[in-house]
Formats: C-alpha cells, structure tokens, sequence
C-alpha cells in the first residue's frame, strides 16, 4: 500500500498535479491514528495549499494550530 501511495506522489510531482497532492496529503492526515503522522501529512498539505492557493488552507491551518503545530 505505502509503494502505491509513493507512486501517486511521484506521479503527482512530477505532472505537477498540486491540488490533487494536497487532496491526497489532507486525506492521509485524516486515516493516521497517530498524531504525529497525522500533523506531517497535514504540514505537507498545508504547504502545498499555500503554494498552489488551494481552498484547504484554512481548514488546515485550523487543525494544525488545534494541534499545537501552528503559532
């Protein structure tokens, strides 16, 4: 599974498909039961959102700064 997921981000990089990175980073954040995992998924979406002024941003920004991982 973890093979499948690195090939989409390649893929993704490499077409410079941001939005659906930022999708796929939001989306992974939301599946970890851990925190820590959660948050790193989320930082990337989060700075992918910036760049690409994708509308997730917030939303990110949101649960990042909840988790103590945004001032």
């Amino acid at each position: 599974m973890k093979r499948k997921i690195n090939q989409k981000i390649n893929s993704y990089f490499k077409k410079k498909k941001y939005s659906k990175l930022v999708r796929l980073f939001a989306k992974k954040s939301t599946q970890s039961l851990d925190l820590d995992t959660s948050c790193f998924f989320a930082t990337q979406a989060y700075i992918l959102s910036l760049e690409c002024n994708n509308s997730l941003s917030e939303q990110l920004f949101i649960y990042l700064k909840k988790n103590n991982r945004e001032e």
